[in-house]
């Protein structure tokens, strides 16, 4: 455990608290993940569809194997508890932050500058990462951009959409070489050039963990990915068709499907990021029953 070598800051803990009721803020390092994830669980639950990407981060960091590459886990503490909590899970990666206010997140920001100066991007509120990246970036010299603006979805009950033929099924290792290549072009279409990585294992992982789906119709035509668990959701991504089949429902069925199988198997609610700039997505998931909860950004870092 460590702690920021600064003094505890006066910051208002909420954005509703006044000046005068401003209360020490300090920011913590933790380096054992199932330590994290017990100790943020009960504040991200709070809202846990707009948390539930570091929620899941934090889930999956602490079943897995440790490695050279120690994740980066920050809670944000006054007396009255977590103000907020902040996850990077590996160099590479963007740093997943809660919703907050602009003091905190500048306190954060400067505490992070510290210890991870290499920070490739941050993820969060559009409030959050603006306040992160006026830090940033004056301190650093190095520039911004947000390369995706997100809309996260919840659906609790599915309205089933037309029928368009063929069944969801698991993806086995007879798809594998169908799966890489739908997920190197999924990337190439939804991931920013700066923050993809070459020779990226993710059907492999998807394939292996169990985790992908294919909806087949004389053969598949879309993939879907079961992407992880919150305490009482579920997440999905990787929702790709390739441009031969677009426009004729698979991918409307193959995420209502999984939606239900994933109801159905105890989650509480299903979620899902989507880019706002893709107007077909976001009418597509609305139409199954999907609501608008919330915004986060993805923002990127670099030297130009």
């Amino acid at each position: 455990m460590r702690t920021s070598p600064h003094p505890p800051l006066l910051v208002s803990s909420s954005k509703s608290t006044p000046p005068e009721s401003r209360v020490p803020v300090q920011v913590r390092y933790l380096d054992d993940p199932v330590t994290f994830q017990d100790l943020v669980q009960d504040f991200l639950a709070g809202d846990e569809a707009q948390n539930s990407l570091i929620l899941s981060i934090a889930r999956a960091v602490a079943a897995a194997p440790r490695t050279e590459h120690a994740p980066l886990l920050c809670l944000v503490e006054s007396a009255a508890g977590l103000e907020a909590v902040a996850i990077r899970s590996g160099p590479s990666r963007s740093l997943c932050i809660s919703p907050t206010n602009r003091a905190i997140t500048l306190l954060l920001a400067e505490s992070v500058f510290e210890t991870a100066p290499d920070l490739t991007g941050v993820i969060g509120t559009p409030e959050d990462t603006e306040a992160f990246c006026d830090f940033w970036c004056v301190n650093t010299g190095r520039t911004s951009r947000i390369s995706m603006k997100m809309a996260i979805y919840e659906l609790t009950c599915v309205k089933q959409p037309r029928d368009s033929g063929g069944r969801l099924r698991l993806g086995e290792l007879t798809d594998r070489d169908t799966i890489r290549s739908w997920v190197d072009e999924f990337e190439s279409e939804s991931i920013p050039t700066v923050n993809r990585r070459p020779n990226s294992n993710t059907g492999d992982r998807w394939l292996e963990r169990k985790s992908v789906y294919l909806w087949d119709h004389n053969g598949p035509v879309t993939m879907v990915n079961a992407a992880g668990r919150t305490a009482h959701g579920a997440i999905i991504n990787g929702v790709y068709t390739p441009p031969p089949h677009r426009r004729k429902g698979y991918a409307s069925a193959a995420v209502a499907r999984l939606s239900q199988q994933l109801l159905d198997e105890g989650a509480r609610f299903c979620c899902l990021f989507t880019d706002i700039s893709n107007p077909t997505s976001n009418a597509i998931y609305a139409a199954i029953g999907y609501n608008r909860v919330g915004h986060s950004n993805q923002v990127m870092f670099s030297n130009d």
